[in-house]
């Protein structure tokens, strides 16, 4: 096997670039054309709506990794393969780790003030933030255990709506940060 030069191994990541899109893309467009845009199915859905954009990503996940692994050894001299693969390997469990902190932290954010905006949450007053707090962290259980029984129907729904409506938001930021990364991590420098 002969190594790529970079310009070919940049051919190769731009090839991917389809796989990769339709990886991240797949869950929000499924959500998008099945229940219309920024709406992942209402509150009522059940997790079976996404069982066909998860089948999506699993399938990305299985063409898009294995490439992805061959390019980053396959730039390097054949002795030095182990080392790329280790330092991409790692920049891969950084990238998530950090991933999932961020957006971890901006779907709180987003869940947090959806509640507070919602009609549930402006009965509450000034205890809105607190419980749409509590429903970014614990879920709609705890939320609706520390109301009062007659807000506890609507602060369950505003609960539900929230979450969606947050999750829709993150998943398509998510996604848009997936398709651009190629995009800028073959800039030249």
């Amino acid at each position: 096997m002969t190594t790529p030069t970079p310009r070919e191994a940049r051919r190769c990541y731009h090839a991917l670039h389809p796989v990769y899109a339709a990886y991240y893309f797949a869950p929000e467009h499924d959500i998008a054309c099945r229940h219309g845009p920024g709406n992942a199915g209402g509150a009522d859905s059940s997790w079976t709506a996404l069982l066909p954009s998860m089948i999506v990503t699993g399938i990305g996940m299985g063409l898009f990794n294995p490439p992805r692994a061959a390019v980053t050894i396959g730039v390097v001299p054949p002795e030095k393969a182990g080392m790329a693969s280790g330092i991409g390997e790692t920049f891969l469990q950084v990238g998530v780790a950090v991933g999932i902190a961020a957006f971890g932290a901006l779907l709180h954010r987003r869940v947090t003030d959806a509640f507070a905006a919602s009609d549930a949450g402006g009965q509450l007053g000034h205890r809105a933030h607190e419980v749409g707090t509590a429903v970014a962290a614990e879920g709609q259980g705890q939320a609706v255990a520390d109301v009062p029984t007659d807000l506890a129907d609507p602060v369950a729904e505003a609960a539900k709506s929230a979450f969606v409506s947050g999750l829709t938001d993150v998943v398509a930021l998510c996604a848009a940060v997936c398709a651009l990364g190629p995009e800028a991590a073959t800039v030249p420098a």
